[in-house]
């Protein structure tokens, strides 16, 4: 919680209205910040890239715009996720089963 708070203050909400909010309305709410973020990224990092273009050699690489954007750079480094083995299919269905039996363990006398 102390995250999200430092967060909310960093975006010029006040205070009290952090401890008004719900978890969800606290979220939605930074998320739309980040993607405005986001956005201006994306305008700023195409203004870059054309200045890029602009003035590259004669045989050098054409930049893109998500050359110059850090959302897309760390977008770009992310791996896929792992593969599932026959271990995790079986741990999802002892959950599921511990899931469908409303978290009670069935005992044995």
């Amino acid at each position: 919680m102390r995250t999200l708070y430092v967060k909310w203050l960093e975006r010029g909400r006040e205070p009290h209205t952090f401890w008004h909010c719900t978890f969800g309305e606290v979220m939605v709410l930074l998320r739309s910040y980040e993607f405005a973020d986001e956005l201006q990224w994306m305008h700023t990092s195409a203004q870059m890239a054309l200045l890029a273009n602009i003035n590259r050699g004669k045989n050098a690489r054409a930049y893109e715009w998500d050359d110059f954007n850090p959302y897309a750079q760390h977008k770009k480094k992310r791996k896929p996720a792992p593969k599932l083995k026959q271990q995790h299919h079986s741990m999802f269905a002892r959950m599921t089963s511990t899931l469908n039996s409303n978290g009670k363990e069935k005992r044995s006398a």
